[in-house]
């Protein structure tokens, strides 16, 4: 079922603020507990997910990269690299994952 963007952010306001330590959708703001993430796979064994599925698809590519490049951004100044793989070659393989689909 299609949740209206406004009642997914309503959702979150709510669950947020019920639980506030979890994770949400970068877009519509859902707590992970109510929201089904998108999990993208990019790379070799790495992924991340800071799309629910109904915003993913309710996003265009070009609309869904500034949500990834935000959560690169926020792993880039947590550490020196990303398990090993250097932060270019992270943010290379997440940019071609939401390009192709993923």
């Amino acid at each position: 079922m299609r949740i209206p963007l406004g009642i997914r952010k309503l959702i979150g306001y709510w669950t947020n603020w019920y639980y506030p330590a979890t994770g949400t959708c970068g877009h519509c703001d859902r707590n992970w507990r109510v929201a089904q993430e998108h999990l993208t796979l990019f790379l070799h064994g790495h992924s991340c997910f800071p799309l629910c599925e109904m915003c993913w698809n309710d996003l265009s590519i070009a609309e869904r990269l500034p949500h990834y490049k935000s959560l690169y951004n926020r792993w880039v100044s947590m550490s020196e690299d990303h398990n090993g793989v250097p932060w270019p070659e992270v943010w290379k393989g997440m940019e071609k994952a939401v390009r192709d689909g993923l």
